[in-house]
């Protein structure tokens, strides 16, 4: 777990400075996480407004995280520079991650941002299958 994380903290309280709206969104967001990985590792980092998802607790394994804004999400992929993207949602230039910024309830249920989700969930997997290996 990393060094902010605070296992006492509730995702709701992490929310509790967010607008009603974004409070909605990033539940549903988080719903649809866990509908592409039931086993998520939730980890909340009070100080920056983030909850990181991951298929274990290490930096190789996070999958994705939602960091919160007043008016807004962003979705942030680990991986996301290496993700199929045929819809062009992804933003950013970084080497390795990618984000896209949700600003209404409707994006939440764009099949394209679940095919990324799973996308970036099978990309971690084999990531870290591929590192056991050798």
């Amino acid at each position: 777990m990393s060094q902010d994380s605070d296992p006492r903290l509730t995702v709701e309280a992490l929310l509790v400075s967010c607008t009603p709206e974004v409070y909605t969104r990033a539940l549903k967001v988080r719903g649809l996480i866990f509908s592409v990985l039931p086993t998520a590792i939730e980890q909340l980092q009070s100080s920056v407004q983030i909850i990181v998802y991951g298929c274990d607790y290490t930096y190789a394994g996070q999958v994705c995280a939602v960091a919160l804004f007043r008016s807004h999400l962003v979705l942030m992929f680990s991986n996301g520079a290496a993700l199929a993207d045929p819809d062009g949602l992804l933003q950013g230039k970084g080497k390795r991650g990618r984000y896209l910024r949700i600003q209404t309830e409707a994006e939440v249920d764009n099949p394209a941002l679940h095919f990324l989700l799973e996308m970036a969930v099978a990309s971690t997997f084999s990531a870290l299958k591929n590192k056991k290996t050798k």
